[in-house]
């Protein structure tokens, strides 16, 4: 009775060791702690009122967590919540986050879906369209008292993670 290992079980042994090794010697930030910070984000963003009325808030937060396979070291996350406010319908906001070591968190855009308006975010800038007007709106995310507003600079630092 042999008690060697196959060499297949010993390669992948072998293989995990050698990834294991290659991301601490990188100095990657293990996904626990950026879980954690970005959970931090999601947290502050459940204290927020927005919409003119004040009455928004947002429910059902929740977000997917991706390493950036082209980039070592980064994640790519993407928060989904509903939007309660007083209308009939489902509203539904949508931001892309990235993360890196140096900066952390940042707010790379997203959009905001309600029964009155489409906003698309890109960092600093929107672009929204109305069912009250044919004409599409776009300017600085600063002139709009919205989600994406409140989490730009309230919960964030114009889009940077807080320390």
């Amino acid at each position: 009775m042999s008690t060697a290992r196959p060499a297949g079980k010993a390669l992948v042994l072998l293989a995990v060791f050698g990834l294991t090794l290659n991301l601490v010697a990188q100095g990657e930030r293990k996904p626990p702690e950026v879980r954690r910070r970005l959970d931090v984000i999601v947290t502050r963003m459940k204290d927020l009122h927005f919409c003119k009325s004040g009455g928004c808030i947002y429910r059902n937060i929740q977000y997917t967590l991706n390493p950036d396979k082209a980039r070592p070291g980064t994640y790519e996350a993407l928060l989904k919540a509903d939007i309660e406010r007083r209308s009939q319908t489902y509203d539904q906001a949508r931001y892309r986050f990235f993360f890196q070591e140096k900066t952390g968190w940042q707010l790379l855009g997203g959009s905001e879906s309600t029964d009155i308006n489409e906003t698309v975010y890109e960092r600093d800038r929107y672009e929204s369209n109305s069912v009250y007007n044919r004409k599409t709106n776009a300017g600085l995310v600063s002139e709009l008292p919205t989600g994406y507003n409140q989490l730009y600079f309230q919960v964030l630092n114009k889009g940077l993670e807080r320390p």
